[in-house]
């Protein structure tokens, strides 16, 4: 019998999306699966499609929670594999051998604690707008540095993750995930499992893009207290800087699109004190522009950011690696 694999869904009102990652699941051509739906008291018809295309559902938790971290902590505790790990409700499998190639990678190299792969981009309605690639040397630097979409779906990892750092931890509502890997970093090894395993939906609703401001806060928390720790690995002590510039780089677009103008140029001000570097690309400039565009013209140009950067060639624009993990 292959080791038993088990897959947390956190659920709250995903009957929007939650069809395509059920199907996703039932079509794995990997036969010893679990897959566990943690329900947050769901108001709209995701459970009924769960109960009608969740072929590979084997248990359903329904009741109140405090967010993500412990509806999925709690899917971990009722779990029973070997390997685990979460799958949005929004987001799918890249293909039917999936997990089969995670579960290989993991079989080949056990000194790897977290084997993920490529992603590939949807919009809102499920059209492809690019793919997110990972080097093969993807760590703590690009997890500090680098604020794109982090490796979550389509991933896998072992059992003995969970005894070694516990579970996501609740006091994070929106960047949990990154606290999380930047933790299993410290204390297991991650690797590339190659191609792509997983399929990340960009849509407004998300909580992360419904919530920028507090998002781009814990984003910021999270990573200055991992730069405060003692004992940080050599390369990331020698790129603190560069890694404090494209902090409040990000921190000047998160303020950017939460229309605070006088937090992007602090912000901009910041990063071209610790790293000039860090301006030599596009979007800090846009950031400031919008800044001395006034009130209304930041939010127009602000909009029409986000719109596009869920467009095909715009993404792929935006997915070009940090300069300083380039």
């Amino acid at each position: 019998m292959p080791p038993l694999i088990s897959l947390v869904t956190p659920t709250l009102n995903a009957a929007r999306f939650i069809s395509e990652t059920l199907r996703s699941v039932s079509e794995q051509d990997y036969p010893h699966l679990e897959h566990i739906i943690v329900d947050g008291q769901s108001t709209d018809d995701t459970l009924a499609l769960v109960g009608k295309e969740g072929k590979r559902v084997s248990e359903i938790l329904c009741g109140k929670d405090s967010g993500t971290s412990e509806a999925i902590n709690k899917g971990f505790e009722r779990s029973q594999g070997e390997y685990l790990w979460v799958l949005n409700a929004d987001d799918a499998l890249a293909h039917q051998a999936t997990l089969s190639v995670l579960v290989r990678h993991l079989e080949d190299n056990p000194e790897c604690d977290f084997a993920f792969g490529d992603m590939r981009m949807i919009d809102e309605i499920g059209r492809t707008i690019g793919a997110r690639t990972f080097s093969p040397a993807y760590g703590q630097l690009e997890l500090l540095s680098d604020r794109r979409h982090l490796p979550f779906a389509g991933c896998l990892m072992r059992r003995r993750v969970l005894e070694r750092i516990g579970g996501f931890s609740t006091s994070y509502k929106y960047s949990n995930d990154l606290d999380f890997l930047l933790r299993l970093t410290q204390h297991g090894r991650i690797q590339h499992a190659g191609g792509q395993t997983g399929v990340f939906r960009l849509h407004a609703a998300a909580s992360t893009s419904a919530n920028i401001m507090a998002t781009g806060q814990e984003t910021q928390a999270i990573c200055q207290a991992f730069l405060k720790q003692p004992g940080i690995p050599k390369e990331v002590q020698e790129k603190a800087r560069a890694i404090q510039a494209s902090l409040h780089v990000h921190a000047a677009g998160v303020s950017f699109h939460a229309g605070v103008a006088a937090d992007v140029r602090r912000n901009l001000k910041s990063a071209l004190a610790y790293d000039f570097r860090a301006l030599i690309q596009l979007n800090p400039w846009i950031y400031l522009a919008g800044s001395l565009a006034g009130t209304r013209g930041m939010a127009v140009l602000a909009h029409w950011c986000r719109a596009m950067v869920h467009k095909r060639f715009l993404y792929s624009l935006n997915n070009f690696r940090p300069w300083m993990v380039a």
